[in-house]
């Protein structure tokens, strides 16, 4: 989170960029919604991209200088640890997306499935937010770290007399599992109309019954 030069406050800053996206087209449909990510020009990202003006590539933290238009760029607040602030503009915003575009709060029920870096943001945010946390795990070893992180709840997937008892309970799953796996157990919990996000959803890292995918 290199220093750079803000040129409306014409006084050096942090200015982390947000969501490891640097441009986008600005004129299309999704960006007039402020969905960059489905800029139907192509965004441009930090990372393994190419710079929509030069085309030249990106290169994420191995970069010595990033140009982004200001609207990509968000200010630290002061004596906010940049160590602890750099999490929340990647894992942060991928998981506070889905639980704002589900208005959870207070008496939501929000099931997270994996226990990686993505699911320990998820469990604090909606924890912060008010609602009562489950985890879906495969591993009973994971039950020390979610209670640390004060799930109200932990469920075995792999016992399905445990899923059985959470059937229809769920406001919102989010799926944080990074590889290849079947999300159909799952489905079931949720309440009628209610939300599944999968983290990278693709139908070769979630297995979905044919008409989910429709």
């Amino acid at each position: 989170m290199p220093q750079r030069q803000a040129t409306e406050q014409h006084t050096p800053d942090y200015l982390p960029i947000r969501a490891g996206e640097t441009k986008s087209c600005r004129q299309c449909d999704p960006c007039k919604q402020g969905l960059e990510q489905y800029c139907e020009a192509g965004h441009t990202l930090t990372y393994a991209s190419h710079d929509r003006h030069d085309q030249r590539p990106t290169y994420g933290g191995y970069s010595e200088k990033i140009v982004a238009s200001e609207k990509f760029v968000v200010k630290v607040p002061d004596g906010l640890d940049l160590a602890g602030a750099a999490p929340l503009l990647c894992a942060g915003i991928t998981m506070w997306s889905p639980l704002r575009y589900w208005k959870v709060g207070k008496g939501s029920k929000v099931a997270i499935t994996g226990l990686g870096g993505l699911g320990h943001m998820g469990f604090k945010l909606a924890r912060a937010l008010g609602a009562e946390v489950t985890l879906f795990t495969r591993s009973p070893g994971k039950e020390q770290d979610a209670r640390r992180l004060e799930a109200d709840h932990i469920v075995l997937s792999t016992d399905e007399a445990q899923m059985a008892t959470v059937k229809g309970r769920f406001d919102l799953v989010i799926d944080t599992v990074p590889c290849v796996h079947d999300v159909n157990p799952y489905l079931p919990t949720l309440k009628l109309n209610f939300g599944c996000r999968c983290h990278q959803y693709s139908r070769h890292r979630c297995r979905l019954p044919a008409h989910a995918e429709e």
